[in-house]
């Protein structure tokens, strides 16, 4: 005796896609969210591989799923053959071309079970769903471009300061204070270092600290997204460091006095 899977209602959000398979025909695609799973459309299924219920084996007729699908406004119930019973579906088809069509439609299933968007190869999507798509694409691909910009600012810096350096033991202006013997922050340090003359109020050392070794600079011009960043990078050689120590104790031997 050949038990039968009942036929089961889902109703639940489900999903649809149009797909083109081999040979230019298309299906509907289901996938069912409380299930996890996908099927064939059952008109669909019919019309492809020319065939009809009735001449399917009993266990395949009664093999059926009903989903509620939202199609624009209004709810329609369809049916759907799940995907495992295409492979034997087919061999009762009398086409030529049935053992393509499966195999077409199984790899659009596997595509879609791997895909990281939800979408695929021979999608046939509706204008509204193409439009939020390609805007999501530009937002993407305006960010990623920025980030690839970033990027760019970042490496050619990088380049600029070992080769400008030449050295590796000059430190970035940003990070001297990690390196002093007063405990200071970064923002405390650039107001004594205004406050002494070293730098002005753009943070640029003044000309006779580069020209002794103190302080070194150097600027690139960075490409991102559509916008041009100008970028300064100050350094700070071993003489330098010397000499900030001198200023911070300086101030610090004003603050006990007073």
């Amino acid at each position: 005796m050949q038990y039968l899977r009942p036929k089961r209602k889902v109703d639940m959000k489900n999903k649809v896609f149009t797909v083109t398979v081999y040979n230019g025909k298309t299906v509907r695609i289901i996938f069912s969210e409380k299930l996890h799973c996908y099927f064939i459309e059952l008109n669909d299924m019919k019309k492809l591989f020319d065939l009809e219920v009735k001449n399917l084996p009993e266990k395949y007729r009664g093999n059926l799923n009903y989903f509620d699908v939202k199609i624009g406004s209004s709810v329609k119930k369809i049916a759907g053959v799940a995907e495992e019973d295409i492979e034997i579906i087919k061999n009762f088809s009398k086409l030529k071309d049935a053992e393509y069509y499966a195999r077409s439609i199984l790899t659009i299933i596997s595509d879609l079970k791997t895909s990281y968007t939800g979408y695929t190869k021979g999608m046939i999507l509706p204008q509204e769903e193409q439009d939020e798509l390609i805007s999501s694409f530009e937002k993407k691909t305006r960010k990623i471009n920025v980030l690839e910009g970033q990027l760019e600012e970042l490496k050619e810096g990088a380049k600029l300061y070992f080769e400008f350096t030449d050295n590796t033991s000059m430190v970035p202006l940003r990070r001297v204070h990690e390196k002093l013997k007063y405990k200071t922050s970064y923002t405390q340090l650039l107001g004594h270092l205004r406050q002494s003359g070293a730098i002005d109020e753009y943070c640029r050392p003044t000309p006779s600290l580069v020209e002794n070794g103190c302080f070194r600079f150097f600027t690139w011009i960075s490409q991102i997204g559509d916008k041009e960043k100008k970028t300064t990078q100050i350094v700070v050689s071993d003489k330098g460091i010397r000499y900030i120590n001198e200023i911070l104790e300086k101030a610090n031997g004003k603050l006990k006095k007073s």
